[in-house]
This record gives structure tokens, C-alpha cells and sequence, in this order.
């Protein structure tokens, strides 16, 4: 079925209409340029380790779940739960926003984290998962579309789309591989529930640290 939904996708990507970038036959900018935002790098800094603690969540809450009397339609159940959990927050999206802004936007889907993997520490029966699943509503998608929109807000026409493909790449490509294989020597030392712990240590420092660096700028 995977293959069949990709083919579909890659006939597709032909039908797309060519779109002329902001630079064509322009003065090339550089990428680097992006990071001359300060504000840009320290969001970005921030969705960086948050998006970690996802990436060993990814990776290893399939295996956490069995370990403790998960099944695979029980597991399947709780994605499902995760995955309708991010449509209320994409209704009310750009009103959200627009009220408390990119930052706070950030701190709270931090401070969700850390709670949700602290809950994941101490639950010790798979079926008590699912309620807490909807909690995943308010952390990727709110980390994905805040940086998606600040960064076509905030950064130069002519970088937009480098801006968005870096992010992706900070945000859900190396924090990912950074999770998964540092989540898994972890794991190894001790044992899935402890690190479950660790990304909740991080989360909540993360929350206190970026916190106190938004609240400083906004008192100048």
C-alpha cells in the first residue's frame, strides 16, 4: 500500500507547474545569511531540542509499548489518537498565534513535552496511553507550523524557501537521527522508561532556559 501511495505522489510531482524562484536570475544570497537572525537561530535552537526528545519518541515508544502488554491494534490506536489531536490546533492556528506569538507558542509546546514524556515514565500499562496520546496535539504540529510561519513572516523573500528546507533539516532531519541513535545508546545503558525521563529533564530545561531568554527581551 506504501508503494502504491508513493508511486501515485512521485506521478504527481510532474504535474506541478514550474515556479520561478525569488532569486531567479537575481544576485544569488548565500544560506548563511539566515543565520544572521539571531531570533531565527535561537527558535531554531530551541525546536532543535524539543524535536529530539520526538526523535527517540519516534523511534523507540513502538518498542517501550509492547515491552509493557501493547498490542499492535492497540499501538495503531494510539497513533490514530495522536494524529486527529493536531486538527484542533490547525483550526485556530493563526489566531493562536497572532496572540501569543511564535515564542510563547514554542514554551508551551516544550512545557507539553516534558509533561507527556514524564507521564510516559510513570504509566506502567499500554491501554493508559491512549488519553494522554492527545497531548501529541500540542507539540509537533505547534513546533512545525510556528517555525513554518515565522520563518515566511520574518525572513527575506529571496530565503524563504532556504529558511523552510534548513529548518527541516535542523528541526526534523539531524534532531531525528540525533534522538534515535543517542536515545538508543541511552536506552541500552538504561533502559527506554529512564530515558523517557531524561527527554522530560531536558523538555522542562529547555521551558526554563528559553523562557527566561524570551522574557529578558521583552523587558528591554
Amino acid at each position: 500500500m506504501n508503494i502504491a501511495v508513493m508511486f501515485i505522489a512521485f506521478m504527481i510531482v510532474f504535474k506541478l507547474p514550474v515556479v520561478k524562484g525569488h532569486q531567479f536570475g537575481k544576485e544569488k544570497i548565500s544560506i548563511w545569511r539566515l543565520f544572521s537572525n539571531k531570533n531565527l537561530v535561537v527558535l531554531m535552537a530551541l525546536n532543535f531540542l524539543i524535536q529530539t526528545t520526538l526523535g527517540f519518541y519516534y523511534t523507540y515508544f513502538p518498542i517501550y509499548f509492547m515491552q509493557i502488554g501493547g498490542s499492535n491494534k492497540l499501538l495503531g490506536l494510539a497513533y490514530f489518537i495522536s494524529a486527529m489531536s493536531e486538527i484542533p490546533f490547525l483550526l485556530y492556528a493563526d489566531r493562536i498565534l497572532k496572540k501569543i506569538g511564535t515564542r510563547w507558542a514554542l514554551i508551551g509546546a516544550s512545557t507539553v513535552a516534558a509533561i507527556r514524556w514524564l507521564i510516559i515514565f510513570f504509566i506502567s500499562k499500554a491501554c493508559l496511553f491512549l488519553p494522554f496520546q492527545l497531548l501529541h496535539g500540542l507539540i509537533f504540529i505547534v513546533l512545525y507550523y510556528s517555525m513554518a510561519t515565522y520563518i515566511n513572516q520574518e525572513v527575506p523573500k529571496e530565503l524563504r524557501a532556504s529558511g523552510q528546507t534548513m529548518n527541516n533539516l535542523i528541526g526534523m532531519g539531524i534532531s531525528r537521527i540525533v534522538g534515535s541513535l543517542l536515545g538508543g545508546f541511552l536506552s541500552d545503558l538504561y533502559g527506554i522508561k529512564m530515558v523517557f525521563l531524561y527527554n522530560s529533564i531536558l523538555a522542562f530545561s529547555v521551558v526554563l532556559i528559553f523562557g527566561y531568554i524570551f522574557l529578558k527581551k521583552t523587558t528591554r
